[in-house]
């Protein structure tokens, strides 16, 4: 899928609020840019101009498929079903 990438950030190290326990965490996220699309609900109106940011999860083990890059940059990125929980994408590095 086509995208509008902002860049790709990776954090772990030991949960602040887990020290005591050492429980590790580890979040690779994507940022990307898309239109803003205006939305009505009974209870709530949303508008706007321009682009906003979404963010997807992304695969840790490929954070330098996206190191050569001069952001932003439109790439073809790979998004694929979360096999450890269907209902949720993430991306899986950069389509050759």
């Amino acid at each position: 899928m086509e995208l509008l990438v902002l860049g790709v950030t990776h954090r772990k190290g030991v949960s602040y609020k887990s020290v005591a326990t050492g429980k590790p965490y580890e979040i690779c996220v994507l940022q990307y840019l898309v239109p803003v699309e205006p939305t009505t609900t009974q209870n709530s109106q949303f508008t706007g101009h321009g682009l906003e940011v979404r963010e997807i999860q992304c695969e840790p083990s490929t954070l330098d498929q996206f190191a050569n890059h001069q952001y932003p940059k439109k790439l073809d990125v790979d998004i694929r079903n979360d096999p450890r929980n269907l209902s949720k994408t993430v991306a899986h590095g950069l389509l050759k």
